[in-house]
This record gives structure tokens, sequence and C-alpha cells, in this order.
């Protein structure tokens, strides 16, 4: 329904400028502000995903229609995967850092 409101490229447009207003304003929000912007970037990115995913089989490009989802899937799991493993080796990596002393080798 999102990429047939407007049309896919000014919907998909219009999406990401209310998202990038919203990320924007978070350093200048009190709490309850943070909420609402939280869920405005949220509702953002699933209205700018549909036209991001219809946008090149309308193209008429080389691209295969089958090879969008395939793509999308892959760039989803990529993003998944790495928002679990960067966290936990940040925090292994501080929590290490911590415990050397000023004088120790590093080894």
């Amino acid at each position: 329904m999102t990429d047939r409101a407007l049309g896919a490229v000014p919907t998909f447009l219009a999406a990401l400028v209310l998202e990038a207003i919203a990320f924007l304003l978070i350093p200048c929000l009190g709490l309850y502000g943070v909420e609402i912007a939280a869920a405005t970037i949220g509702a953002a990115g699933i209205a700018a995903f549909v036209p991001f995913v219809t946008i090149p089989g309308q193209q008429g490009s080389v691209v295969h229609i089958s090879a969008i989802p395939t793509a999308v899937g892959l760039m989803l799991t990529i993003a998944a995967v790495g928002g679990a493993v960067v966290p936990h080796c940040s925090a292994e990596s501080q929590a290490i850092s911590a415990f050397r002393r000023p004088g120790a080798s590093r080894v």
C-alpha cells in the first residue's frame, strides 16, 4: 500500500526524509520525544522498504525479478549477523582493555 500512495519513488524519498529528520532530532528530544522518534523511524523504515524492493522490478533492467528478494534477504541476514556479532566483539575488547594495567606489556 505504501508504494501506491504517491508512487514508488516519491514514497521512498518521503519516507527517507522523514526518517532522517527523526534521526536528527534525537539529540534535542526528551524521553517521550525519543520514543516518538523511534516509532517514526521504524514506521518510515518499513514505508521505505516496500518501494525499495519494488523499484528495481519496475525499471525493466537486466535484473530478474526473482533476484530482488534474494538480494534483500542476503542484505537483511548480513545486517542481523552484524547486529549480533559486533556488540559482542566490542564488549569483549572493552572488557579486555579495562583489565590492562598502564605499565603492563600488550601481547
